[in-house]
């Protein structure tokens, strides 16, 4: 039986920067845009975060998020474009709104597909994210409380192997099935709602029928269906990853990304994985607010990355970038969306997968 020693640290949110607002969370977010000086460009997203709490939570809710929530954020790289107001309200959003909502308050705060989404939502409860960085990666992750940032150190395991290591600690998260487990319990109040990855590929009764080109997959999938799959080479590694639609469902067209014409109705995919920005942003994190010595700890180590969006069935030669892995297991192929890395997840390279329906 596994043993892990939790000890829980909540960071507090730092002061927000003094300075004039902007009105709306909108108007900041385009400043942050356009702003090209890194000082200033914290001051914004420190505002936007705040205005933008204001907007989609009460006041009471804000303040709470405040006393729990550390407000360091990586250099600024990338921001969502703000949507335009006009975008078409899309169906299937409005449908499947909570699922993508729980889906989403683990992404990069800032990310593109927030933005789209609560577009494109009509007047349905938009998506927020507390995570400046996503919610890291942790193996055997399962249960957290999503409205907090938390920093959790695990000293001591029973046994050595590849995920832990004796005398370091670990940023509390989730891994890939915690993380689709706790989106349908928080929506269905079902601890054991999604069963373990292995019954998944055996439920065969409840598996999708996808075939042909991954283009037209979106015909037969629905926003919430579970992509599981087996890798059994060396060892079982499972994996499973939840549909959220495609990039044409959240607006996205030809001229806005010409490099993903091709791909625009390929699945599109949520899941806890390993991934190069989230490790980086996490170290840059982690030192920046030197844990280890305030927690009095050997060392703090980064997680192997988080929650993070992918497409599934897209050729490697169509990417626009390529990198080794952090730890060189295998390349990673990703496309650049409005500054974010969205990868190509590697679904036909495993021995066995399924489209499991909840």
């Amino acid at each position: 039986m596994r043993r892990l020693v939790i000890i829980t640290l909540i960071l507090v949110l730092a002061p927000a920067a003094q300075g004039a607002f902007a009105t709306s969370a909108d108007d900041i977010l385009h400043q942050l845009v356009c702003s090209t000086n890194d000082m200033t460009a914290e001051v914004l997203m420190r505002q936007y975060v705040t205005a933008k709490s204001v907007e989609i939570y009460s006041v009471q809710s804000v303040l709470e998020q405040q006393r729990n929530i550390k407000d360091i954020r990586p250099t600024i790289t990338y921001l969502a474009k703000p949507a335009d107001s006009n975008d078409p309200i899309n169906p299937r959003f409005i449908e499947k709104g909570g699922l993508l909502r729980e889906a989403f308050a683990f992404l990069n705060a800032n990310n593109p597909l927030i933005t789209r989404f609560n577009s494109r939502n009509g007047n349905g409860d938009k998506a927020y994210s507390p995570y400046p960085y996503g919610l890291p990666y942790l193996w055997a992750g399962k249960n957290i409380k999503g409205d907090q940032l938390r920093v959790v150190f695990i000293p001591e395991y029973s046994g050595e192997s590849k995920e832990y290591k004796f005398g370091r600690a670990y940023l509390e998260g989730f891994d890939c099935s915690g993380y689709v487990s706790h989106i349908y319990k928080t929506l269905t109040g079902r601890k054991d709602f999604i069963p373990g990855i292995s019954q998944m590929l055996s439920r065969r009764h409840q598996h999708v029928s996808v075939s042909g080109s991954p283009r037209y997959f979106y015909e037969s999938l629905q926003i919430g269906d579970l992509f599981v799959c087996s890798d059994r080479e060396g060892g079982s590694s499972n994996h499973v990853l939840m549909y959220i639609g495609t990039l044409s469902d959240y607006g996205y067209t030809a001229e806005l990304v010409p490099s993903l014409a091709r791909y625009l109705t390929y699945p599109l995919v949520i899941h806890c994985s390993s991934n190069n920005f989230q490790r980086a942003w996490f170290s840059r994190y982690i030192a920046l607010n030197q844990i280890a010595k305030r927690k009095n700890v050997r060392d703090v180590w980064p997680p192997c990355g988080g929650v993070m969006v992918s497409l599934i069935g897209v050729p490697y030669a169509a990417a626009t970038k390529v990198e080794p892995l952090y730890n060189n297991s295998r390349d990673v192929y990703s496309f650049d969306l409005e500054g974010y890395e969205l990868t190509i997840y590697p679904l036909y390279e495993k021995k066995e997968y399924a489209v499991y329906r909840p």
